[in-house]
C-alpha cells in the first residue's frame, strides 16, 4: 500500500482518526507521518523510548548493577563485570565468589547443578567411591533421625571401611 500523502513510498505507519464520531484509517510513510503536525510520531513504542527506557530500568536497579560493578572475588580481584566481558574467570575462589550467578547459568544449561560430564578413567574409581559415601552420609542422617542406631552403626562402619580404602591407595 502506498502512503496516502506522498503517493510514492511504501505505507509503513497505520493511524486511526476519528472525527465526528466516525472513524478513518490513515496510511503513511515514515517521513511522511513525521511531517504531520497531529500525530505525535514520538510514540510510547518507539525504539528509542524502549532502548533508554530499558537502559533506565537497568540503572535504576541498584541490585543488579551493584552485583555487576561491585561484586569482586577476594583473591584475584576480578569483578563480575569483567567476567562478564572476558568470560573468563580469574582463580578457583571466582566459583565461590560467584556462585549465585553461577548456580543459576549451570542450571539454564544443565538439569543439575553439579557435574554431569565424563570423568577420567584414572579418576573414575574414585569418584565412584565419593559418590558411594556421600549416599552412605545420607542414609546415615536418615537412620539417626529415626533412632534406627544400629542401622546407623553399620553405615557408619561402612563409610569408615570406605574412607580407609581411599586412603591406602
Amino acid at each position: 500500500m502506498k502512503c496516502e500523502k506522498c503517493k510514492i513510498n511504501e505505507a509503513t505507519i497505520h493511524f486511526n482518526k476519528v472525527i465526528n464520531d466516525e472513524k478513518y484509517d490513515l496510511f503513511y510513510c515514515e517521513s511522511c507521518a513525521k511531517l504531520l503536525d497531529e500525530v505525535d510520531y514520538d510514540t510510547p513504542f518507539s525504539k528509542d523510548k524502549m532502548i533508554s527506557s530499558l537502559m533506565e530500568s537497568i540503572n535504576s536497579s541498584p541490585l543488579k548493577v551493584n552485583y555487576i560493578v561491585m561484586t569482586k572475588c577476594s583473591k584475584c580481584g576480578i569483578t563480575y563485570a569483567k567476567y562478564k566481558e572476558i568470560g573468563l574467570v580469574g582463580c578457583s575462589n571466582c566459583y565461590k565468589t560467584f556462585d549465585e550467578k553461577f548456580q543459576k547459568i549451570i542450571s539454564t544449561i544443565q538439569k543439575e547443578n553439579f557435574h554431569l560430564g565424563k570423568t577420567p578413567s584414572e579418576f573414575s574409581q574414585q569418584v565412584d567411591i565419593n559418590k558411594e559415601i556421600d549416599l552412605l552420609k545420607k542414609e546415615l542422617r536418615k537412620a539417626i533421625n529415626i533412632e534406627a542406631f544400629e542401622e546407623a552403626v553399620k553405615i557408619r562402619d561402612s563409610i569408615r571401611a570406605l574412607e580407609d580404602g581411599k586412603r591406602h591407595e
